[in-house]
C-alpha cells in the first residue's frame, strides 16, 4: 500500500481518480441511497473518504465523519463540506476516534492493501468505529484481477469477510452496459448526469454477473 506522502502526492491535484461527478459516480450513489432508502444513521463515519465527494452525497447519514490517509484529499474535503467532520489517518492501522458510528463504509479501498494479512487486519480493524448493531457497507472491484492490480471475486471477498461480519446483502454497483443503453445514458449524461443515473440505475442492480465491476457488500459484525 502507498504510505501518507505517497497518497498526498496523489492528491497534489483535485479529484485526481476523475470519478467525482462521473456519471458512474452518480450511478453507484444512486443505488447506495435507493438500498438505504428507508434508513435514516444519526451518524456515519466514512473511511478513506478521499475529497468526501461520496459521502456528502449520502443522503441517509445525519451527522457525517471522513477519514483519509491525505491530507491533501482531507483539506479539499473540509473546505468543500464544512459541515462534515474530516480526519487525516491511517483508520486500517492505528487511527482511532473516540466516538462510535452507527454507519461505517468503505468505498474501494480494501484492495489498495497489497496482501491477505494486510486486508483481514484492516477489516477487523474497521469494526473498532462501529457500535455494537452498526451496519457495515464495502464496496469492491470483483473482477478478480487486471493489469493494474489484484481485486477480489465476489467469492473471494465473501470468504474474506467471514471471519468478521455477516454479508446481510450484495447490491451491484458498476459494470458494462448493452450498447443501446449504454448510447443513450451516454446522451443523457450530456444534459444532466443525474437524471441518467436515476433512469438506468435499476438496469445495473439487476445486471448479469459477466457484467458486473464493482459490487456492495452490506455487513453486521458477527
Amino acid at each position: 500500500m502507498k504510505d501518507e506522502k505517497e497518497w498526498n502526492a496523489f492528491y497534489s491535484k483535485p479529484n485526481p481518480w476523475g470519478i467525482d461527478g462521473s456519471l458512474a459516480d452518480f450511478t453507484r450513489i444512486k443505488i447506495i441511497n435507493n438500498y438505504f432508502k428507508n434508513n435514516k444513521f444519526k451518524n456515519g463515519i466514512d473511511i478513506a473518504c478521499g475529497e468526501g465527494f461520496l459521502l456528502n452525497n449520502l443522503d441517509f447519514i445525519e451527522t457525517k465523519t471522513g477519514v483519509d490517509i491525505s491530507k491533501n484529499a482531507i483539506n479539499r474535503a473540509e473546505k468543500k463540506y464544512p459541515k462534515i467532520d474530516f480526519y487525516v489517518g491511517n483508520p486500517f492501522l492505528d487511527f482511532e476516534l473516540d466516538q462510535k458510528f452507527e454507519f461505517v463504509s468503505c468505498f474501494e479501498a480494501v484492495y489498495y492493501l497489497d496482501t491477505l494479512e494486510e486486508r483481514k487486519k484492516a477489516l477487523k480493524n474497521l469494526l473498532r468505529y462501529g457500535k455494537k448493531d452498526a451496519i457495515y457497507a464495502f464496496s469492491v472491484v470483483t473482477i478478480d484481477s487486471n493489469k493494474f492490480r489484484e481485486y477480489f471475486t465476489q467469492e473471494s471477498f465473501l470468504n474474506l469477510l467471514s471471519e468478521e461480519y455477516k454479508v446481510l446483502k450484495i447490491v451491484n454497483l458498476n459494470g458494462s452496459y448493452k450498447l443501446p443503453i449504454k448510447i443513450l445514458r451516454k446522451i443523457l449524461s450530456i444534459f444532466n448526469k443525474k437524471i441518467a443515473a436515476k433512469l438506468f440505475f435499476k438496469y445495473m442492480i439487476n445486471a448479469k454477473k459477466d457484467d458486473i465491476y464493482q459490487q456492495l457488500f452490506i455487513c453486521k459484525s458477527l
